[in-house]
């Protein structure tokens, strides 16, 4: 009897102990598996800067050689820094206009441009006693959409003329040089690189230029010639805009078959420039003596 009950106790032992080993290896299990299942915290993404590549000027309307995307040590980003996801987020600012001076190298704080479309967008753009003119422009005279925000063209005169005895004649003249395009229609910014012709196009001009170009407009018709943003030297053409005539031509120019013009009846015309005006004088004929002869 007392046997019996012996291995009783025994076997409920053994059964016990594996109930309990498999309990044990059942949550040991589950554990595994919630390690595997939980999703382990990502590292934060790098941070980038938007950072000015070179000094801007107030004014500047930014491309791709103007701002960078740069990482930045996360203890050391200001709030006022623009921050960016990517770098392809880059291209978002090309187009907007420095509203605050900045070195080269700095962050770009938020409140130092000026996005397109914006209030101000285009006084900000515009270079301390500078003005912005609007020209209607075609294919052809806008160089076949080829001029974009930020070239530089020379602005040129076509009209017809009459000479002293009353003939017409064709003529061409570049009314003023270096000219800063703002905006093309009313796009301020390169979308897509692509050439889209244009029906008006903005120009940045001084005073004095701004009043010639109302002028020429009721003159002839205007053609923009782009030019390069080198100079001969290889430096950026960043010059102001020229005022004054820097050239012309004469339909007797391109044509043998024309006369030349008579301005003032063959007799004696020098070109008189004061600033930035230019006019022909006719001079007198020398008087002859009464001694005097041919």
């Amino acid at each position: 009897m007392r046997s019996q009950r012996t291995l009783i106790f025994a076997v409920l032992a053994i059964g016990l102990a594996l109930a309990a080993a498999w309990f044990v290896r059942v949550a040991l299990t589950g554990m595994q598996a919630g390690r595997a299942g939980t999703p382990q915290k990502a590292e934060p993404a790098e941070i980038h800067v938007l950072v000015a590549r070179r000094d801007l000027p107030i004014g500047r309307l930014l491309g791709e050689e103007d701002i960078k995307a740069q990482p930045w040590p996360k203890e050391a980003v200001s709030e006022s820094y623009i921050l960016l996801k990517n770098r392809d987020e880059i291209q978002d600012y090309y187009g907007h206009v420095v509203r605050t001076a900045l070195p080269a190298g700095t962050p770009v704080p938020k409140g130092a441009l000026v996005a397109p479309g914006e209030r101000g967008f285009l006084a900000a753009a515009l270079a301390p006693g500078m003005r912005a003119v609007t020209l209607p422009v075609d294919a052809a005279s806008g160089v076949a959409g080829f001029i974009f925000p930020g070239d530089r063209v020379d602005v040129i005169l076509n009209h017809r003329l009459k000479d002293a005895d009353g003939t017409r004649h064709f003529a061409s003249e570049t009314v003023a040089g270096n000219v800063r395009v703002l905006a093309i229609d009313n796009r301020t910014r390169i979308e897509d690189g692509k050439a889209r012709p244009g029906r008006t196009v903005t120009l940045e001009v001084t005073p004095k230029i701004a009043e010639r170009i109302a002028l020429v407009r009721a003159m002839g018709t205007l053609t923009l010639a782009l030019r390069s943003l080198q100079k001969t030297d290889g430096s950026p053409d960043v010059e102001r805009p020229i005022a004054r005539t820097l050239s012309h031509t004469w339909d007797a120019d391109v044509s043998r078959l024309l006369p030349p013009p008579d301005i003032r009846n063959n007799a004696p015309v020098v070109r008189v420039v004061r600033g930035s005006e230019s006019e022909f004088v006719e001079l007198a004929a020398r008087s002859q003596g009464p001694g005097s002869g041919s």
